[in-house]
């Protein structure tokens, strides 16, 4: 059976569609990129095998995902196998940017806590109630006797404080 195909209209209404098949299996852009043109070679090389126009779609997909898999292995295989040295290092910098980012996180922790006790008593109460123990707003009026309307308000109201005292921190 004899096709009579527009390559170019092939190209143009699948070329999108095969990059995100070949970025879903290479996880990186070029290579998708280079996967894709190599899948449009082969198609163009081969295009005798295609029985039905109607098929096409499916076709390519099929050469595209066999083509990202084969770019993998080359690509494994011309990196080759990360050596113990840098298996290493790359632990031992994780490892510091956990500790840093620890550090920072606790630093952080330690202004809102001074920011919170710093807020008037009745602010003070409802965010801990919703920080501390994870209330919600329903909840903490039960708990403090008070109207959920006033809950909300104290909590818009402690937010916004603590805002402007950590910005007022963090820039200074």
């Amino acid at each position: 059976m004899n096709l009579i195909i527009d390559f170019n209209t092939v190209y143009h209404s699948h070329f999108t569609r095969l990059k995100h098949i070949a970025l879903a299996i290479t996880k990186d852009y070029y290579l998708a990129e280079d996967v894709v043109q190599e899948v449009f070679i082969k198609a163009w090389n081969n295009l005798e095998q295609l029985n039905e126009e109607k098929k096409i779609g499916a076709w390519l997909s099929v050469i595209t995902t066999r083509t990202a898999i084969d770019v993998i292995r080359k690509e494994r295989s011309r990196n080759g196998i990360a050596t113990d040295q840098e298996v290493l290092a790359c632990i031992s910098n994780e490892e510091q940017h956990n500790v840093e980012e620890e550090v920072s996180f606790q630093l952080l922790q330690k202004d809102i806590n001074e920011a919170l006790s710093a807020l008037q008593s009745d602010y003070q109460h409802v965010m801990t109630l919703k920080i501390e123990k994870g209330l919600k707003e329903k909840e903490i009026a039960d708990v403090l006797d008070i109207s959920m309307s006033t809950v909300k308000n104290r909590v818009h109201r402690a937010r916004k404080k603590l805002k402007i005292t950590l910005v007022d921190r963090i820039s200074s």
